[in-house]
């Protein structure tokens, strides 16, 4: 998984000799870091050194960017000056799959790894990355007898990195992660399409609404007595479906002057009463008048009346709003309708082409992994949790990049304004 700047650490757990499910369960630590950063910052450099001068297992994993020879030879250089080339061992090596450990760590997301040790003894077993956050890492340090023997430097080295804190609610929950044609393959897709009266396909579109559902069903929002608030809603299946489960729903979409402006009316994209989002009978006529409302809102400006809700969605609309910041700032305050520990879902696009350059003004805006990086550390900030997977699609489908004028199936991945762009799903829970 490539994430930004993080220290993690790995609990291997490896057969020994002593007998048939014995296990002997050592320490790692594994360090990942964006190239980029690396360079940008030498103290981050310098405050890996603090760890590898006193221990030998340590990995440093090295994403995004080791394919760049200058790069790399600037990387090379700021690993020198912070002294983690010191040891006639260490060695900045580019995995490119050349080793079986590095197809591993390619998996990962990992490109490059510098290790005291030899690749094959660096990951010889390594697990998948177990995140940890810095004030984990100090406790971690603190209690000895815990985790065995450790040096002082992890202390340090939990004060001096600016590590953004990963957080997964529960093992094997859905995280904020992007479009892939591997979830679409699932059996749990394919009984959500159904729900929606729909056949499974390979439409990013739908990918939205069955992840929003996926990951609010697991956390147990849609039951009786639930209540959830969905901006620019559309004519979406969802509000009929959470009602159909016993929540009540509060659906919102743009003011009738605005929408028609911007031309959602006349694309058959835009709400205009209660009646139109029922349209497909997902809920039983009664029983969807009782438990949906319908309002106009302006995702820019929320009415602060719009409070205490236990989920919140959006379906590819923030990037609607103006600009990359104005859509930031609406998934912040879609946080404040919400219940201390209440969830927020909302996907959006995202840039498969760049970091750098994107379409950051006018009616349609794509973001960056830069983008949703900060957002992620506005979030963390105020004490709300996110966890970023942007582990791309592998197979086929998920390369081939739709052209315009856009087919219906696969449309996983298309090009939009100059860039390639696919779907990311953010998943936040808020603090409290």
């Amino acid at each position: 998984m490539t994430w930004p700047v993080a220290s993690v650490a790995h609990h291997l757990a490896s057969p020994t000799g002593s007998g048939a499910g014995s296990t002997l369960v050592r320490l790692r630590f594994g360090i990942v870091a964006r190239a980029d950063e690396l360079v940008a910052d030498e103290r981050l450099l310098a405050a890996y050194a603090l760890l590898f001068d006193s221990r030998d297992d340590v990995t440093l994993s090295i994403l995004d960017g080791m394919q760049d020879g200058e790069l790399v030879a600037e990387l090379a250089a700021a690993a020198e000056r912070a002294g983690l080339s010191d040891d006639a061992s260490a060695d900045l090596v580019a995995l490119a799959g050349k080793t079986a450990e590095g197809e591993r760590l390619v998996a990962l997301g990992a490109d490059a790894v510098y290790s005291r040790a030899g690749l094959g003894e660096a990951f010889t077993n390594l697990p998948a990355f177990d995140d940890r956050t810095a004030a984990e890492l100090r406790a971690l340090a603190a209690d000895a007898g815990a985790v065995g023997e450790l040096s002082s430097s992890v202390s340090r080295l939990a004060e001096a990195v600016p590590l953004l804190p990963l957080y997964e609610e529960e093992p094997g929950f859905i995280r904020s992660s992007l479009c892939s044609h591997a979830y679409m393959t699932t059996e749990s897709y394919a009984a959500w399409t159904a729900r929606f009266k729909q056949q499974p396909s390979m439409h990013r579109k739908q990918w939205e609404w069955v992840i929003i559902c996926d990951a609010l069903q697991e956390r147990g929002l849609l039951a009786p007595g639930k209540r959830g608030i969905g901006f620019g809603v559309g004519l979406e299946p969802l509000p009929a479906l959470f009602a159909s489960d016993g929540c009540e729903i509060v659906a919102t979409d743009l003011a009738l002057d605005n929408a028609a402006s911007q031309g959602w009316i006349a694309g058959d994209q835009h709400a205009a009463s209660l009646d139109q989002m029922n349209s497909l009978g997902l809920c039983p006529p009664d029983e969807f008048q009782e438990r949906v409302s319908f309002r106009f809102a302006d995702m820019n400006d929320i009415a602060p009346d719009l409070r205490g809700f236990d989920f919140t969605w959006s379906s590819c609309c923030f990037e609607h709003l103006g600009s990359i910041e104005h859509g930031l700032t609406f998934v912040e305050r879609s946080l404040d309708c919400l219940r201390p520990g209440g969830i927020a879902i909302h996907t959006t696009e995202f840039n498969l082409s760049s970091n750098d350059d994107t379409v950051d003004q006018g009616g349609t805006v794509i973001f960056r992994r830069q983008d949703i990086d900060r957002l992620a550390q506005r979030l963390t900030a105020q004490g709300h949790k996110i966890c970023l997977d942007y582990t791309e699609g592998t197979t086929v489908y998920d390369r081939f990049v739709d052209l315009p004028p856009y087919q219906q199936d696969p449309h996983i991945r298309l090009l939009l304004s100059g860039y390639v762009s696919t779907s990311i799903c953010l998943i936040v829970r808020k603090a409290g």
